[in-house]
């Protein structure tokens, strides 16, 4: 699939804003990112099974130009357009291994919780 754009392609991503977009979804624009890391198990005809590590990243088809802003500063894997989405895939182990996952070392996810005390609520 050709596809042309004319909208500037020069955004700068944050390594934290990446973890945040890859870990959650913005409920004003109604648009969800889906990271995942799996293990695909494929049956192999000279050995039982074969493991594929994964890493993909999902947004929908408008938000193309962002990804490939992401697909840019990760600088591994490929970026797969289909009808209404568009993905990055990695797949090749050292890419996940020296890429990926020490992103996620360096900038983990933060979760902040807060807690009432009862006598604040009631």
């Amino acid at each position: 699939m050709n596809i042309k754009m004319n909208i500037n392609t020069n955004i700068k991503i944050s390594p934290w804003w990446l973890t945040g977009f890859t870990s959650f979804f913005t409920i004003v624009k109604k648009r969800k990112a889906d990271g995942s890391f799996m293990i695909i198990i494929k049956k192999q005809p000279k050995i039982p099974y074969r493991l594929y590590p994964c890493f993909t990243l999902t947004q929908n088809k408008i938000d193309i130009t962002m990804m490939k802003a992401i697909h840019r500063y990760l600088g591994v894997g490929r970026l797969v357009v289909n009808r209404d989405r568009v993905d990055i895939v990695v797949s090749s182990i050292d890419d996940i291994l020296h890429i990926i996952l020490p992103h996620f070392d360096n900038y983990p996810v933060l979760l902040f919780f807060l807690k009432k005390k009862r006598s604040e609520v009631n």
